[in-house]
């Protein structure tokens, strides 16, 4: 019999929850309302502030407001401060026709804007959600470093599950921090001329979605500091320190235009995944500083000192264009992966980029007075070509290895080629390789960056690595087409197991051991040894750059696959001839000798 009492229990207690659901109210606010009685629950008795509507007001109630400017009334909730409105409850509250019609009004101290006597506009607890309202002339009181009293001059949130949607917050400033905003959720939201004093003019610690931040101003983040930004524009910002865009922040599919800053115009020590940031300034990182981006174009940017596009930054699969400043026009310092830097320009030193390093990028169009690809930076895998300087044109001092570029200087790096890339269109900025490029297999798989080129494709699709920022997908040879191209030889592939000269190894071990493929007379051998008073002194022809290991068998009668063991390691190869004394004591009768390119 205690069953069915179980399940009659559960049924009442369902009803009960499903009752409580359906009373949430609706009250109503209109600033002419002519006969105002609590509970506000008809247009007739609407209330004629916001604050008397939440006051009546139940958790998960709903407040809706009429047009009208919202200027008087507020409430204390935490330290001395005055919100204008304060939503203390989970509450909605919502417009009727949208942040045009309907303002809430703080207030700013005359001649110092923030200070005792400044109201802020709205403080939102936890799950309370406003929506449809421009927020403006809010201010705080000037409690040194306080992010109760001192903060979110428009809005002040509790936490990021408190929303703010569909609202304008413009004219509001902060003594401290977030002179739009403190924390909070804002979505489809304006925020435009707040300012605060030391970070986040429009936003701190804010979770903003779909947003336009335009005009704002900080002394660190003149847009958003210590936020998070999805699919926002940031436009017009401006720091007097760092991040005239934003700093400490994560933007993803943002476009950063035109902010200013002491120190990264567009954003400084944040973090950046698929962003455009354009004709941004700084005096270093026009763009970005300490910065890492991602899938990012950087055009029109300028620093007046260093790093046009970036400074002392980490850029993966990113687009450098028509970026200048006095020093590395492109980027100066920091670490480049499958990135383009073209038509870059610097008054001074490097104009694709300066003093940074380099791997599987591009540099095209770039000038300089000194290095106009490059200056004093360490590229492998790349391209250098088509730059422009009068000392230097593609580059200048630092180090070179498996790259397209000119001049190509013996002691200057390994592996490098003077060959024109062969961009499928250059003119209109398409840097990808045509088919019978010398660029396709030419680079050093050790050297590879992870993750796939600028395409996004696959970064190795044949046997070795492309130079330069975009792998070619279908490569018809295994052998670099740069080496094949400077001997003569195909690229179809019908020639890389060809012995072209005879001389007993095909062309794809010619090209693994540096000798030359048409020359009978150039193969990897070991020439006469000759003993001297410390050993044996161990002579080979050679060729340059390549590394080389020695082996030694002292027991013919041991199995082919164990008479030789290695003996000497990553012998530098030098020009014609290489030679390596044995030094071990000579105590068998037996001592054969081989090299070996790993």
């Amino acid at each position: 019999m205690r069953l069915p009492l179980i399940a009659c229990r559960f049924v009442l207690s369902l009803h009960l929850l499903l009752a409580a659901g359906a009373c949430a109210a609706v009250h109503y606010v209109d600033i002419n309302s002519a006969a105002p009685t609590a509970p506000y629950s008809t247009w007739a008795t609407a209330a004629r502030t916001i604050q008397d509507a939440i006051d009546a007001a139940f958790a998960d109630d709903e407040v809706i407001v009429t047009n009208g400017i919202y200027a008087v009334g507020g409430r204390v909730v935490d330290g001395a401060i005055t919100n204008r409105v304060a939503v203390t409850k989970a509450l909605t509250i919502r417009s009727v026709n949208g942040p045009q019609f309907t303002t809430i009004h703080g207030s700013q101290v005359p001649g110092t804007t923030n200070g005792d006597g400044a109201v802020r506009c709205v403080y939102l607890t936890h799950y309370a959600v406003l929506s449809g309202f421009t927020l403006t002339n809010g201010a705080t009181r000037t409690v040194h470093d306080d992010l109760v009293e001192s903060a979110g001059g428009g809005l002040w949130c509790l936490s990021t599950n408190a929303v703010a949607t569909n609202c304008v917050l413009a004219g509001n400033s902060a003594h401290y921090l977030g002179g739009g905003t403190l924390n909070g959720t804002l979505r489809n939201c304006l925020l435009s001329n707040n300012a605060a004093r030391i970070g986040g003019g429009a936003a701190f610690r804010g979770l903003l979605i779909d947003c336009t931040v335009a005009g704002n101003a900080g002394g660190g983040g003149g847009g958003a500091d210590q936020s998070r930004l999805f699919r926002c524009l940031l436009a017009g910002n401006r720091a007097n320190s760092t991040g005239g865009g934003a700093d400490y922040s994560t933007l993803v599919d943002c476009v950063l235009s035109n902010n200013t800053a002491a120190v990264g115009g567009g954003v400084w020590f944040s973090t950046l995944t698929n962003c455009m940031l354009v004709s941004n300034s700084a005096s270093d990182g026009g763009a970005a500083d300490y910065s890492t981006l991602a899938d990012c174009t950087l055009t029109g940017n300028r620093a007046s000192y260093f790093g046009g596009g970036a400074h002392q930054s980490t850029l993966f699969r990113c687009r450098l264009e028509a970026n200048s400043a006095s020093y590395g026009g492109g980027a100066r310092e920091g670490k480049l992966y499958n990135c383009t830097l073209r038509d870059n320009t610097a008054t001074n030193t490097g104009g694709g980029a300066l003093s940074a390093a380099l791997t599987n990028c591009t540099l095209t169009g770039n000038a300089a007075a000194l290095g106009g690809g490059a200056g004093f930076s360490v590229l492998q895998n790349c391209i250098v070509y088509f730059n422009a300087a009068p000392n230097g044109s593609n580059w200048y001092g630092g180090e070179v290895n498996y790259c397209c570029t000119a001049p190509v200087l013996m002691g200057s790096g390994f592996g490098n080629f003077n060959l024109e890339p062969r961009f499928i269109d250059r003119a209109s900025g398409d840097l990808r390789l045509q088919s019978n490029s010398p660029c396709i297999n030419a680079g050093l798989n050790s050297s590879v960056p992870a993750g796939p080129d600028l395409d996004g494709a696959a970064r190795i699709a044949g046997p070795t690595v492309d130079v330069g920022a975009y792998e070619f997908q279908s490569p018809r040879s295994v052998l670099p087409y740069a080496w094949l191209e400077q001997h003569g030889l195909l690229t179809d592939g019908s020639a890389d197991f060809t012995d072209t000269d005879g001389d007993g190894l095909n062309n794809a071990e010619e090209c693994r051991c540096g000798t030359v493929p048409t020359d009978a007379a150039s193969v990897l051998q070991m020439l006469a040894s000759e003993p001297r008073a410390f050993g044996m002194l161990l002579r080979w022809q050679s060729a340059w750059g390549r590394r080389y290991n020695l082996e030694l068998c002292t027991n013919l009668a041991l199995p082919p696959t164990q008479r030789f063991q290695v003996f000497a390691t990553n012998i530098f190869g030098q020009d014609e001839t290489t030679s390596y004394g044995d030094t071990a004591p000579q105590a068998t009768k037996v001592r054969l000798y081989r090299v070996v390119v790993p």
